[in-house]
Formats: structure tokens, C-alpha cells, sequence
């Protein structure tokens, strides 16, 4: 029983990865039937500019040979009853357009292909967890004892609310641990100067060979650059004049 549990439990905890990829596969997708439904547009949109200029063009060339003959310039307002010669053959479209309107087509039933598959695993282990409620159930039944209630979607709610709270609390716990543990190591840096703090700034080495604290801060000792000549600590200017 253990075993079949531990198994459930893995295929479970693997189920968010599988979901995650599958929209991560939808979203990609998704932004590649964008990007090509845009440029077919684009593409088509001029083919139809060339071809009402090409009309237009043999308009104006028949209206000066014969003002009476006219040649009809179709438009998405005009009648349906125009005809059909002025419209764009489907010989004259460039073919990369009618591949480009296929990847499309493609693209889009493989995006649903995914988002069904995708549900399809979700209600599958639904289906699965209700097939292991119904059995656990009837063992419970059949050694006598009473089956548990389920809880409600407010009880479930609060459920959830303590644990996220919990985890808040350990992690925030975690971080003042991970501060203190940074302070203790802040801690063992060596001081110097007069001020008995770290290493910063602009510091000076005072030029006795017996001075203990030997560095300090040059705000410390009042220094603004550098000494031209050798230069001692307060401590050991009386012993070095």
C-alpha cells in the first residue's frame, strides 16, 4: 500500500512540469500563428493595392481609346454582381503566401492539440484520485469504522491559508537566520585605527616600528592626502620627535 501511495504521490508531484510544458508549448505557439497571421496580412493587404492600381491603370488606358468601355474596379463596398475578370486570380498569388497560410493553419490545430492533451492529463488524474477516494472509502467501511467527512471549500481555504502562513513564517525565520549568520561573520573582520572599525576608505601606517594599532583612517588623525614626510600616530608622536 505504502509503495502504490509513494508511486500516486510521484506521478502527481511530476504533473505541474508536464502542465507547465504544455502551455509553455501553447504559448510559443501562440506567438508564432501571431506574428504570421500579421505578416499575411501585410502580404495580402498589398496584393490588393497592386491589383486595384493595375485596374485602375487599365481603367484610365480603355476610358482614352473608348470613354463608353469601362472596366469594372472592385471594392469591398461595391456590388456582388461586378465582374469576376477584375478579380485577383488565385494563380496570381505568390505561393510562399498559400505555405505561409497552411504553417498557420497547422500551427493552430497543434496549439489546440496541446491545450486538449493538456486537459485530458488533468482530468485523467482526477479521475484517478476519485477511483483512490471510492476504494479507500469502501476499506474503510469494510473494517468497520466511520468514514471521514470531506471538507468543505471554507475548510480547505483555511487549510491553506495556515500553511502558506507557515511557510511565510519559516522563510522569514530562514532570512533573520541567514542575517545573523552574516553579522557573526561581519564580526571576526579585523579593526584598526582609533575607532576600532574595518578597512575603508583612505588609510595611513604609522612609521614607528612599535606602534600597536599600526593603521588608521585618515579622517580619524585629521589627514586630508598623504604626508610628504614620515608620519606617527598620536600615540606614537611623543616617543618620535
Amino acid at each position: 500500500m505504502s509503495s502504490y501511495i509513494d508511486h500516486f504521490l510521484k506521478s502527481s508531484r511530476d504533473l505541474p512540469n508536464i502542465i507547465t510544458d504544455s502551455l509553455h508549448g501553447v504559448e510559443k505557439l501562440d506567438i508564432a500563428v501571431t506574428a504570421l497571421s500579421s505578416r499575411l496580412d501585410d502580404e495580402l493587404e498589398k496584393l490588393v493595392e497592386e491589383h486595384m492600381e493595375t485596374i485602375l491603370q487599365e481603367n484610365k488606358s480603355t476610358n482614352k481609346k473608348n470613354p463608353k468601355k469601362r472596366k469594372y474596379v472592385s471594392s469591398p463596398t461595391s456590388s456582388p454582381s461586378h465582374d469576376a475578370s477584375t478579380a485577383t486570380p488565385l494563380s496570381s498569388i505568390d505561393p510562399s503566401l498559400h505555405q505561409m497560410k497552411f504553417i498557420i493553419e497547422d500551427f493552430t490545430d497543434r496549439k489546440s492539440q496541446l491545450a486538449i492533451n493538456a486537459y485530458d492529463i488533468i482530468d485523467q488524474h482526477i479521475r484517478v484520485v476519485d477511483e483512490e477516494i471510492n476504494l479507500l472509502e469502501t476499506a474503510i467501511r469494510l473494517s468497520g469504522e466511520e468514514v471521514p467527512p470531506v471538507p468543505t471549500a471554507k475548510e480547505v481555504e483555511e487549510l491553506y491559508s495556515k500553511t502558506r502562513k507557515k511557510r511565510k513564517r519559516k522563510k522569514r525565520e530562514k532570512s533573520h537566520a541567514d542575517d545573523e549568520d552574516d553579522e557573526n561573520e561581519n564580526s571576526f573582520e579585523p579593526v584598526y585605527c582609533l575607532c576600532q572599525k574595518p578597512n575603508y576608505g583612505d588609510m595611513i601606517r604609522c612609521d614607528s616600528d612599535d606602534c600597536v594599532i599600526e593603521w588608521f583612517h585618515y579622517p580619524c588623525v585629521g589627514l586630508t592626502k598623504e604626508p610628504v614626510k614620515r608620519w606617527y600616530c598620536p600615540d606614537c608622536t611623543p616617543h618620535n620627535k
